[in-house]
């Protein structure tokens, strides 16, 4: 890399992944402590399920604004970001890559380095929990700035916490590129269950990986789902995934060691779903005015300012 500064260190990821093993319920640790293998897993998750990012290609060419400088906060492969400024890279001086994990950075690096020109840095860290220490860091960088956060990311977290803190980094003329999963109107319970069921096929893919790190062998038969109604907003559908342990388990993280007994459950990942047509207003009631945006049956894009 460029240049890598590291705001979340690993003896802090390690904890706060010990934390959240003893609540039953994880969110980005199980990605950083499991290094390479969950980085490949997730390049190879985006090999085996291809995501719409051209839903996002052409949004931005006529809202450019001289923007020299691109922060791709959680760039999972890299693909997305590339597929959404390819109409002005060739303008930007610098990109930087926020993540948890070092090996989902390198990966990201490499494949920006290789289709763009622009110089590339990387800082590790939450941009949700490290999010004071993060926005002094940016500081620095080549302005004014993009923000963009793919890969439906923003719905994996509470929205009133994670809407607000991303909106906290924009500067007055800046803006901020975020995708959401979407479900029309009209759905079935079956419709709901297949879906739910998808999205347990492609967390169990890198899950597995992340508690092998830990030293558990995870079988796909004891992983389960839920869909249920956001507590704050009952128009968000909440997808979450969760992992049966079939008998006692030891999951060491670190030097620490925590245990499931049998049949105890483990929430490994949720993401919210989201009507297209109520979007814009969930955005505005977090202080985020949408300048454009599109949308294709599964998912929406929307180019957001501070309002």
């Amino acid at each position: 890399m460029s240049h890598t500064l590291v705001i979340q260190t690993a003896e802090r990821m390690e904890r706060r992944t010990v934390d959240q093993l003893r609540r039953r319920k994880v969110d980005t640790g199980l990605y950083a402590v499991g290094g390479e293998p969950v980085a490949q897993a997730w390049k190879e998750l985006h090999d085996r399920y291809p995501l719409p990012w051209d839903i996002t290609q052409g949004l931005l060419g006529d809202h450019y604004r001289g923007e020299r400088c691109v922060v791709d906060l959680g760039p999972g492969s890299g693909q997305p970001c590339l597929a959404a400024i390819r109409s002005f890279v060739g303008r930007l001086r610098e990109i930087v890559l926020v993540d948890v994990s070092p090996a989902m950075l390198s990966v990201a690096q490499d494949h920006l380095q290789r289709n763009t020109r622009a110089a590339i840095s990387s800082i590790v860290a939450d941009f949700l929990e490290d999010a004071e220490s993060l926005g002094a860091a940016l500081r620095g960088c080549s302005q004014p700035r993009l923000f963009v956060c793919l890969g439906c990311t923003v719905g994996n977290f509470n929205q009133r916490y994670a809407l607000s803190t991303l909106r906290s980094f924009l500067g007055e003329a800046e803006h901020i590129l975020l995708d959401f999963g979407l479900y029309p109107c009209e759905r079935t319970e079956d419709s709901w269950k297949n879906l739910a069921n998808l999205y347990g096929e492609g967390t169990y893919f890198f899950g597995r990986h992340s508690l092998a790190a830990c030293g558990a062998e995870l079988a796909y038969q004891h992983t389960f789902t839920s869909v249920e109604g956001d507590n704050d907003d009952p128009e968000v559908q909440v997808i979450r995934v969760f992992y049966r342990f079939p008998e006692e388990t030891a999951l060491v993280v670190g030097k620490e060691k925590v245990t499931f007994n049998a049949g105890e459950h483990l929430q490994i990942h949720e993401s919210r779903r989201f009507l297209a047509d109520c979007l814009e207003r969930h955005l505005n009631k977090y202080g985020l005015g949408v300048v454009t945006s599109q949308h294709c049956e599964s998912r929406g894009v929307f180019l957001c300012r501070k309002v």
